[in-house]
C-alpha cells in the first residue's frame, strides 16, 4: 500500500459497536476492514471529484412508474417507529423547555403598517399601473400594442431600484442584457414573429446559470463563479423570448428555509420586513410578491418553492418529479430536486409548465419526460375557473397531519376550507396516509447524504466558507452510511405505493401548506403544545414527503392570520397528472380561496 495512511482500527471498532450495535469483530477483522477501507478510499479519493461539476448519480426515480406488485407492501405498523420520533438531523435539537418572553409561539405582533394597506396584501409593493397585471395579462398587453417589451422592462428595473433595497430579493441585477432583450423582443413583436414569452421579464432563483451570469447559490463558497452556459430551464426561456431580469436570493445551496443568508444578508417579506419570505426560493416569491415580476423560477427539495409561496402569498408549483429539466442547477438532492415556479396565477404557472416541460439531455431523471400537448395546462386552468361548483370532486384529507403539532389558527383556517369546500359539492374523504414526519425523515436522510456527496471536496477545501446551520447539515451528511441512504431510497416505492392507494379513486389530496404561522427573522423554535420544535423543522414538515413521494404539489394563498400574516392551502396530485392538479387547484381557488 506504499505510503497510504489506513484509518485506525479502533476507530473501526468503534463505528461498530456505538453505531451498529455490533461487538463481533475480532481484533484481526478489525484491523482487515481498516486496510481495505484505507484502500478502498484511497483509490476513490485519488479521483477529483469536482471534475464532476453537477453531474448526478445514473440513476432516477419515477413515481408514476411504481407498480404495487413490485414493492413489499408492508403494514404502516412496521413504520411506527420511524414515524413516532421527531429527530431528522436537520436542525439541533431544541433545549428550552418553554416559550422564553422573546419567542412566543406564532408571529410577533405586527406594526399596524405591517398588516399591509387597506386594500390588502403585502405593504411593501409596486403599485404602478402595470404592478397588479399577471403575466398572461402582460402578455396580451404587448400582443395589442397598449404596452411594450422596453417600457415594461424599465418599468420593473424601476421597481427593483425602488423596493429592492429593504425587501433584498435581488443579488444580481442583468440590466444590460436585459435591455438589450427588451429591445430585441420589441422588434420581433413589431415584426409578427413575437414568441410565447416575448419581452416578459422573469426572475432567476440564484442556483440556475444563466451564461454569462454569476451563479454563487448564496455562498461565499462560490464567489465569483460565473456563469458558461445556460441552465436547460434558462435555455427554454430564452428561446420562448423572456426578459432575464437577474437573480434572487436563496438559502444557501438551498438548503433552509428562511433565505437568511451570511452571504447576501436577510431577504424580507413584503407583507412585513421583520419576517421571514421562507425558502429557499425566498427571493423568487418575495419578487413576485412585491410586484416587481409576474414570474420567477425556483427549485423544491423538501417545500422551497411551496413554503416561499405560502409565506408570500402567492401561487408555488412543484410539477411531478422530472416534468423539467434540471441541468445547469445546482443541485441539492439530486434524486428529490424538482424546478417549478412562483407565480401571481395558475394560468401563468401552465403557461410557463407548458414551455418548461420535456426531455433534458443533462438530466437522467427528465429525458423521458414527454411534454403535455400545447395549451393543455392553460386549458386546465380553465376548465377549473368555468366550473359553476365544486360537485363531483372527492378530495383527500390524510388521518392524523392536522393534529401532529399544527398551529391552532393554521388548523381553523383549513377546516374553514374544507367546510367551504364541502358546501360547494365537494367531498371530502379522510385517508390513512403516510405520517407527514416520516415522509420527512426519509427526505432529510436522501437529501443529507446526496448534499453531503456533493459538497464533500468543498468542505475539505473551503469549509469555513459555509455559515454554520448549513455546514453543520453537509457535515453530517459525510457520516450517513449507504446502508441507511440506500434504506430511504428503496422505501421510496413502498411509500408510493402507500400514497396511491390512499389517494384511488380521488381527485387530490389537501393539506395546510405550512403547521404554524409565519416566524419572524432569526427565529430559532417555535412551541406547538408547549413543547419546542425547531422552525425548520416545522417548516417542512407538511412539504417534505411530496419531493420524496415526487407527487406534483401546489401552494394557494388562504387569506390572512390575526396579525395579517399569509396562510395557504397544498394541494397535491397524482404523479403525471399535473394538469388535473392545476384543473383542480384554480377550481378550489375560484369557489372556496380569497384572493390577494
Amino acid at each position: 500500500m506504499g505510503g497510504e495512511r489506513f484509518l485506525d482500527e479502533g476507530l473501526v471498532g468503534r463505528w461498530f459497536e456505538e453505531v451498529l450495535d455490533r461487538r463481533d469483530l475480532e481484533p484481526g477483522l478489525r484491523r482487515d476492514l481498516a486496510q481495505r477501507w484505507s484502500g478502498l478510499l484511497a483509490r476513490l479519493r485519488a479521483f477529483e471529484e469536482e471534475r464532476l461539476g453537477a453531474t448526478p448519480p445514473a440513476f432516477a426515480f419515477d413515481p408514476a412508474a411504481v407498480e404495487p406488485s413490485a414493492v413489499p407492501q408492508l403494514p404502516p405498523e412496521a413504520f411506527a417507529a420511524m414515524a413516532a420520533g421527531e429527530a431528522m438531523g436537520y436542525s439541533p435539537a431544541p433545549v428550552a423547555e418553554a416559550p422564553p418572553p422573546d419567542e412566543e409561539p406564532g408571529p410577533a405582533t405586527p406594526a399596524p403598517a405591517a398588516a399591509g394597506p387597506a386594500d390588502g396584501g403585502p405593504a411593501l409593493r409596486a403599485r404602478d399601473p402595470l404592478a397588479e397585471l399577471s403575466a398572461s395579462e402582460l402578455l396580451d398587453a404587448m400582443a395589442r400594442r397598449r404596452l411594450s417589451p422596453v417600457e415594461l422592462l424599465e418599468q420593473t428595473l424601476e421597481r427593483v431600484r425602488r423596493l429592492d433595497p429593504e425587501l433584498h430579493a435581488f443579488v444580481h441585477l442583468a440590466e444590460a442584457e436585459a435591455r438589450a432583450a427588451a429591445e430585441a423582443a420589441e422588434a420581433r413583436r413589431r415584426a409578427g414573429q413575437a414568441r410565447p414569452l416575448e419581452g416578459l421579464p422573469v426572475a432567476l432563483k440564484d442556483l440556475f446559470d444563466a451564461e454569462g451570469q454569476p451563479t454563487t447559490a448564496g455562498s461565499a463558497v462560490r464567489a465569483g463563479r460565473v456563469a458558461a452556459r445556460d441552465a436547460e430551464a434558462v435555455r427554454r426561456l430564452r428561446e420562448a423570448g423572456a426578459v432575464l431580469v437577474g437573480k434572487v436570493s436563496t438559502h444557501e445551496f438551498a438548503f433552509g428555509v428562511t433565505t437568511d443568508s451570511p452571504f447576501h444578508g436577510p431577504t424580507r417579506n413584503p407583507w412585513e420586513p421583520g419576517h421571514t419570505p421562507g425558502g429557499s426560493s425566498g427571493g423568487s416569491a418575495a419578487a413576485v410578491a412585491a410586484r416587481i415580476v409576474p414570474v420567477a423560477l425556483g427549485t423544491d427539495t423538501a417545500g422551497s418553492i411551496r413554503i416561499p409561496a405560502a409565506a408570500c402569498g402567492v401561487a408555488g408549483f412543484k410539477p411531478t418529479f422530472g416534468r423539467i429539466g434540471r441541468s445547469g442547477v445546482v443541485p441539492l438532492s439530486w434524486s428529490q430536486d424538482h424546478v417549478g415556479l412562483l407565480a401571481r396565477s395558475l394560468e401563468d404557472v401552465a403557461l410557463f409548465l407548458e414551455l418548461l416541460e420535456g426531455p433534458d439531455p443533462g438530466d437522467p431523471a427528465a429525458r423521458a419526460a414527454a411534454p403535455a400537448p400545447p395549451g393543455s395546462y392553460r386549458a386546465a386552468v380553465a376548465r377549473g375557473s368555468a366550473r359553476p361548483d365544486l360537485r363531483g370532486l372527492r378530495l383527500a384529507l390524510p388521518a392524523g397531519w392536522l393534529e401532529d403539532r399544527v398551529d391552532p389558527v393554521v388548523a381553523e383556517r383549513f377546516r374553514s376550507l374544507c367546510r367551504r369546500a364541502e358546501a360547494a359539492g365537494a367531498e371530502l374523504v379522510e385517508v390513512a396516509f403516510p405520517p407527514a414526519p416520516l415522509l420527512a425523515l426519509l427526505n432529510r436522510v436522501i437529501t443529507l447524504a446526496e448534499a453531503g456527496a456533493y459538497h464533500a471536496p468543498f468542505l475539505a477545501r473551503s469549509a469555513r466558507l459555509y455559515s454554520a446551520d448549513v455546514r453543520a447539515r453537509l457535515e453530517l451528511g459525510q457520516l450517513i452510511p449507504a446502508r441507511d441512504y440506500l434504506l430511504a431510497q428503496r422505501l421510496r416505492g413502498e411509500m408510493v405505493r402507500w400514497a396511491q392507494e390512499a389517494m384511488r379513486d380521488l381527485d387530490a389530496l389537501l393539506t395546510p401548506t405550512l403547521p404554524l404561522r409565519l416566524p419572524r427573522i432569526g427565529q430559532r423554535l417555535w412551541f406547538p403544545g408547549g413543547r419546542p420544535e425547531p422552525v425548520p423543522d416545522g417548516l417542512i414538515r407538511l412539504t417534505a414527503g411530496f419531493c420524496y413521494l415526487g407527487f406534483p404539489a401546489a401552494s394557494l394563498f388562504a387569506g390572512t392570520d390575526p396579525g395579517g400574516l399569509p396562510l395557504a392551502l397544498q394541494v397535491v396530485g397524482h404523479p403525471s397528472q399535473d394538469g388535473r392538479l392545476l384543473e383542480v387547484a384554480e377550481a378550489l381557488r375560484r369557489q372556496v380561496l380569497p384572493s390577494t
